[in-house]
């Protein structure tokens, strides 16, 4: 079965569940050398949405789930247009190495912040999975301040 590696809103297991009931949570995992950001416009969550940002010598953590294919086309339909389904190399804490699936914004890429209900979400995210929150708030502060240095 395929790997799903989240680290936005489907770090919560609440939202991943009703999303995809068959997805088993598996560990956690980062990926060397990235970020969490936030960029573009959604609509439905009010701001920006969270993607994979290059950033050397940072790791951007997350969780790995178990699914099927009918949730990655599930996740897919929910991302939209903004995303593309790719897969990278991952690490897990004891060190072994994993090629999940992953969503990774490929349009609308200008840093904009999220609304205050979407991260509320990402949070109960990373309490679900002992995610270091200062991650999250790092990532929502630079996002703000992208904002504010474009004049936005």
């Amino acid at each position: 079965m395929p790997l799903y590696f989240a680290y936005g809103s489907n770090l919560s297991r609440r939202q991943m569940q009703e999303r995809c009931p068959g997805a088993r949570a598996l560990y956690r995992a980062r990926i060397p050398h990235h970020r969490l950001g936030f960029t573009g416009a959604s609509e439905s969550w009010g701001g920006g949405t969270a993607t994979i940002v290059l950033a050397p010598g940072e790791d951007l953590w997350g969780a790995v789930y178990e699914v099927d294919e009918e949730c990655l086309e599930t996740l897919g339909a929910r991302e939209g247009l903004a995303y593309a389904l790719s897969q990278t190399e991952c690490l897990q804490e004891d060190g072994g190495r994993l090629r999940p699936y992953l969503f990774v914004k490929v349009r609308d890429l200008e840093e904009r912040p999220p609304s205050e209900r979407y991260v509320e979400v990402i949070r109960r995210g990373f309490e679900d999975w002992g995610l270091d929150p200062r991650l999250l708030d790092r990532a929502v502060d630079r996002s703000r301040h992208a904002e504010v240095d474009s004049g936005g």
